[in-house]
């Protein structure tokens, strides 16, 4: 099965609450180049790209960040696009399991570029539980590791900076990756028990090119994260596209 132009997955099994119960799904060398090197260019071409320096980390943590309105007029129609049809491939693959997954439509983009050879790109978290249903990470250049704790994100730090392994697992994402991590509202409420949430941090970013990723989320809530959106100050969209299949 295909959808979006992609190579559809099963997600028909308890395994699909992800590798190591990480509450997270990885899928391999799924976005085609024309689509990454698209999105590269449309991004970087309408700039608002801004450095962000983090000192409050036990390790400092340094990258570039965008974050896009799509609820709003925007210049960015590729990244857009790229949303929607990995919101579709999720959406076909996982309705069977997870019926409320059908409600996802991704309405803001957070561009992060991270420099090869960094060795924390991003500190320890869990995503804002304002998120919606899922939140998609897609590689589309360099590579990294995301690493996930059963530990809060304070208490995964603590044992980061000690030297201590991750105790839930790891996803090594390369370029034209993609990783879906479960949020807020996925879980019907008898399967609250299931809604895994864990820490994770993305480490060890590769030698070579900086990793341009994008973060497609459900729910606008750059302010939550201290972040202004580059199209703010457009006006709201009279019409949106729905997820593609």
């Amino acid at each position: 099965m295909k959808t979006g132009g992609f190579t559809t997955p099963r997600f028909d099994g308890p395994e699909c609450l992800g590798e190591g119960g990480s509450g997270a799904w990885y899928d391999a060398g799924i976005i085609p180049e024309e689509a990454r090197s698209g999105v590269i260019a449309e991004v970087l071409e309408n700039g608002g790209i801004e450095p962000i320096r983090d000192s409050k980390s036990l390790v400092a943590q340094v990258f570039k960040r965008a974050v896009i309105d799509l609820t709003r007029e925007h210049l960015y129609p590729k990244t857009e696009a790229l949303g929607l049809s990995l919101a579709g491939r999720l959406i076909v693959a996982s309705e069977a399991l997870f019926p409320a997954v059908k409600n996802f439509r991704p309405d803001e983009v957070a561009v992060q570029i991270y420099p090869a050879g960094t060795e924390l790109g991003l500190g320890w978290h869990r995503d804002h539980i304002n998120d919606l249903f899922a939140v998609i990470s897609a590689t589309l250049a360099g590579s990294g590791d995301i690493v996930f704790s059963n530990k809060p994100p304070k208490q995964a730090r603590e044992a980061a900076a000690q030297g201590h392994p991750t105790d839930a697992g790891k996803i090594t994402t390369n370029t034209g990756d993609a990783v879906f991590f479960s949020s807020s509202r996925l879980y019907l409420p008898t399967d609250l028990n299931h809604a895994i949430r864990r820490a994770h941090a993305v480490t060890n970013i590769g030698q070579g090119e900086p990793r341009f990723s994008l973060q497609f989320r459900m729910e606008v809530n750059a302010g939550d994260y201290d972040n202004t959106p580059v199209n703010h100050d457009q006006p709201k969209r009279s019409d949106r596209p729905g997820p593609s299949y």
